[in-house]
């Protein structure tokens, strides 16, 4: 990898990391290092060569990211607002009564956030059978799942 491209994605995490902690701070929730632990990770998978369009976030060729590990839904989500699927200004309703984003990812709400997970591992099957899915389809798109304790 370039080093430009490695400076860009330690400057990207740098800033998600930054808006996860101000968004645990304000809902005062728990899972911190849950969330901080795999940034970098989600960041090379969306700055990397995910086939993503979040003007099409629904598109049929798109690249799958599952999120198994939903207690670190709010990497996913500042990742996501991040890349341009849904405004950041979101990020006040975290974890807030009445708001969009919810502790654990949910699914058919927010662009970007393919399964509804929470139940540890839950996310594995869901993965396969996406990827499943791709082939008997004869589809080119990549799974992506993000397991953890």
């Amino acid at each position: 990898m370039p080093e430009n491209k490695l400076d860009d994605l330690l400057k990207i995490s740098a800033e998600v990391r930054g808006e996860i902690i101000k968004m645990c701070y304000k809902s005062k929730s728990a899972h911190l290092g849950s969330c901080l632990s795999c940034v970098d990770i989600i960041s090379s998978i969306y700055w990397g060569n995910f086939n993503i369009n979040p003007k099409k976030p629904y598109n049929a060729n798109r690249d799958r990211f599952i999120m198994s590990k939903g207690h670190a839904a709010m990497a996913l989500y500042a990742i996501l607002a991040k890349r341009n699927f849904f405004s950041s200004s979101l990020f006040s309703t975290y974890n807030q009564n009445g708001g969009i984003l919810a502790e654990h990812p949910p699914a058919n709400i927010l662009p970007g956030i393919e399964a509804a997970t929470g139940s540890l591992g839950h996310g594995l099957p869901i993965g396969i059978g996406l990827a499943l899915g791709a082939k008997i389809n004869n589809l080119k798109y990549k799974t992506i799942v993000l397991l953890s304790d």
